[in-house]
């Protein structure tokens, strides 16, 4: 006598319930029969109790029952089959017309008897009370988790995390940097294609596209926050790798320029000289402009300044440096390492000095919290500018390759704002923002370029 086996599991595992255990069992039963098996069918991942998911293995046994291929089905359990009393009475009816044996080795009834067949339909209704008791059990579980800040477990895992909720360092530093220069401006388009061209890719080793990496970077789960149905229900157990400031800055903001393809040449170079924010690209009707945001995390005091007629003014003082031989070599070789790891590299030290004597004096009750927070930025500030010439020193220069001839053809041949970005800031530390007479025009005044020594 003929007889195919099927067997079914929604989630591959080694124990009594895997395929695995479901097949031998089934064989031993057909053998102990003196049946020969013809076919084993498996699902793995797949539901039974859901409607309208597809099993290929289920499908493929069904065609061989009605083609008259096979004289018996073995089971290892009816909720193996089917947890729906409707689509099992129809596999069961199938069977009948066809004159298929169906056996199952944990439940006794014979289909071929009345009572066998009622036996079978009362198993079938308690299978199907137990698909429903188990989705309520998950969604009770999953519930339960969110409201106590417990990681979603299942599904792929998140930029940033490990499938455990654990930081990914270079990744979360990769998320932290990418979050700052869109705020400072840049567009989401530009690091995108950094992304993609240093081969950083999504979780799922696909690239990057403006539009994705702005969800990704909005996420609440990067600022530690737990989501349950769509909705952030409190925080979570993890580690944070955004603050809630830039967080909400990043969900609230709607510039458009953050997907498109323009960018903003001198976002995080121009420094507002009235509350010492660093200014960011902002579009005010039709006119683009450097702006202190007065948004959180920055808190600025708002000062403005055209981005067109600035950005004109600093790449013609580019241009009039890259006249000279000695910064073109400059920017060919990048600077030299070693001197970095001296003058620079002591006052390094010695603001990270004053920093943790800071934290000890504060933790002390020596000063009183609102010195200490003005005093830890302004350090924070002078840090991040000497972390920045050292990583300068230690980076091959943005002119790397190119010619002296062709500094300049090479400046319009490269529509790319984010190497130009790299040749400004290899030349200026910063530049400076002063007020200006409201209703003037453009003034080059204001701005106070300061050369990277």
């Amino acid at each position: 006598m003929r007889c195919d086996v099927y067997t079914r599991l929604s989630r591959d595992r080694e124990d009594q319930t895997s395929t695995t255990r479901q097949r031998r069992d089934c064989v031993r039963l057909a053998e102990a029969k003196g049946w020969d098996v013809v076919q084993v069918h498996e699902d793995v991942d797949f539901s039974a109790y859901r409607q309208g998911v597809r099993r290929p293995g289920y499908e493929a046994m069904i065609e061989r029952v009605k083609a008259g291929d096979t004289d018996a089905v073995v089971i290892w359990k009816i909720d193996r089959l089917a947890r729906n009393l409707r689509e099992f009475l129809r596999f069961a009816d199938l069977c009948d017309k066809h004159g298929v044996a169906l056996v199952s080795v944990n439940e006794p009834f014979d289909t071929s008897s009345p009572i066998g067949r009622a036996i079978m339909q009362v198993l079938a209704v308690f299978a199907e009370l137990e698909g429903a008791t188990i989705g309520m059990r998950v969604k009770s579980a999953r519930r339960f988790a969110a409201e106590h800040g417990l990681p979603s477990s299942g599904g792929k895992r998140g930029y940033g995390y490990t499938h455990q909720m654990e930081l990914v360092p270079d990744e979360a530093d990769a998320i932290r940097d990418a979050a700052r220069r869109i705020m400072e401006g840049e567009s989401a388009y530009a690091i995108a294609k950094e992304w993609n061209e240093a081969g950083r890719l999504t979780t799922a080793g696909n690239r990057w596209s403006p539009a994705m990496l702005l969800r990704m970077l909005r996420n609440p789960r990067l600022a530690g926050l737990r989501v349950y149905k769509g909705e952030v229900i409190g925080e979570g157990s993890w580690e944070p790798i955004l603050d809630r400031a830039t967080h909400e800055a990043l969900v609230k903001a709607k510039r458009t320029q953050w997907v498109g393809k323009r960018s903003y040449l001198l976002s995080g170079l121009l420094i507002c000289e009235g509350c010492g924010s660093k200014m960011v690209g902002h579009p005010r009707g039709k006119e683009r402009t450097y702006r202190c945001p007065t948004w959180a995390p920055y808190n600025g005091c708002g000062r403005a300044i055209n981005a067109d007629r600035t950005e004109e003014w600093i790449t013609q003082l580019t241009f009039a440096a890259l006249e000279r031989p000695e910064v073109v070599r400059a920017l060919q070789v990048g600077r030299d390492a070693s001197s970095a790891e001296g003058d620079t590299m002591r006052k390094l030290h010695e603001v990270e000095q004053r920093m943790a004597e800071l934290g000890e004096d504060y933790a002390a009750g020596l000063i009183p919290r609102p010195a200490f927070q003005a005093a830890s930025a302004k350090l924070r500030e002078e840090a991040e500018a000497l972390e920045r010439r050292v990583a300068v020193a230690a980076q091959r220069g943005p002119l790397h390759g190119v010619a002296a001839r062709d500094v300049f053809a090479e400046w319009e041949r490269r529509d790319d704002v984010a190497w130009r970005r790299q040749v400004v800031q290899a030349i200026f530390d910063r530049i400076g923002v002063r007020e200006g007479r409201p209703g003037a025009r453009f003034d080059p005044g204001r701005l106070t370029p300061v050369p990277v020594q």
